[in-house]
C-alpha cells in the first residue's frame, strides 16, 4: 500500500483539525496516511513536505528533519600561479582555465596526506554570471605510511571582489574566511587505507574561502563535513 507524509493546513481550516484531532493524538509529530485515508478525508487540503511535519498543535515546533553536518577534515592546496593556463572562451561561451595544485595537504583526524604532482583543477567560468564552475581531481599520499587518496569534486564558486582579486593573483589578495563567500564542493574519495573506506561510503559537502600568507603564494582552502542524518 502506498503511504505518503502530509502537512496539514490546520491553522486555516477548522474542518481539517476536527478530522485529524478524531484519529490521533493531538500531540503527535506528524501523520502518516494512506491513500485511501486520503481519499476519504473530510477536505482534501494538504499541503506535501518532505522535510519538515507540522504538529497538531499548532504552538508546538516544527519538527527538524534537515540532515547534519559535522567537521571531519581541511583540505588545503597551493596554486601554481607560472603554470596557470588561460584557455579562453570556448563551446557554449565559458572560459576554460588549468590551474595545476603546487602542493597541499588533507588533514584531520586520523588523516595526514600531501597532494602529490599531477593535482589540478580545470574550471570554467561563466563570465555572464560570474559562477566558477570547479571540476578537480587531485591525489595525496601520506610519506610515512603509504597510504594514498584519489579525490574529485565538482562545485561552484561566486566570483566576488576578493574572490576576484585572488584569481587575478593581484597583490592586493587577502586570506578570507568562508562565510565571506558562496563556495561549496562535493568531494569524493577513492583510499587505499581500509581504515579509510568510511570516506568512500560517506557524502561530504565543503566549504571554501582562501589562503594568501604574503610570501607570493596562494591557496584554496577547504573546510570538509560529513552529512550525518538528524
Amino acid at each position: 500500500m502506498c503511504g505518503c507524509l502530509v502537512r496539514w493546513g490546520l491553522d486555516s481550516d477548522p474542518e481539517m483539525r476536527q478530522y485529524a484531532t478524531g484519529i490521533t493524538s493531538k500531540r503527535l509529530s506528524f501523520l502518516k496516511f494512506n491513500n485511501s485515508q486520503l481519499e476519504t478525508a473530510p477536505s482534501r487540503k494538504a499541503y506535501f513536505d518532505t522535510v519538515h511535519f507540522a504538529t497538531l498543535d499548532p504552538t508546538s515546533p516544527v519538527v527538524d528533519m534537515a540532515p547534519a553536518l559535522e567537521p571531519v577534515f581541511t583540505m588545503r592546496a597551493f596554486l601554481s600561479k607560472e603554470d596557470t593556463l588561460a584557455i579562453g572562451p570556448i563551446h557554449g561561451g565559458s572560459h576554460r582555465m588549468v590551474a595545476p595544485v603546487a602542493s597541499g595537504f588533507i588533514e584531520g583526524p586520523g588523516i595526514r596526506m600531501e597532494f602529490t604532482p599531477g593535482s589540478c583543477d580545470w574550471p570554467r567560468l561563466d563570465a555572464t554570471t560570474g559562477i566558477l564552475h570547479l571540476d578537480v581531481r587531485s591525489q595525496a599520499r601520506n610519506k610515512e605510511t603509504g597510504d594514498c587518496l584519489f579525490v574529485t569534486y565538482t562545485g561552484m564558486t561566486k566570483l566576488d571582489p576578493m574572490a576576484q582579486k585572488v584569481m587575478e593573483w593581484s597583490p592586493e589578495a587577502k586570506t578570507t574566511k568562508s562565510s565571506e563567500h558562496y563556495f561549496f564542493t562535493t568531494p569524493k574519495f577513492e583510499v587505499s587505507s581500509q581504515e579509510m573506506k568510511w570516506m568512500e561510503q560517506t557524502v561530504f559537502v565543503a566549504h571554501g574561502h582562501f589562503v594568501v600568507p604574503g610570501d607570493g603564494t596562494q591557496a584554496v582552502e577547504y573546510e570538509v563535513y560529513k552529512v550525518c542524518s538528524a
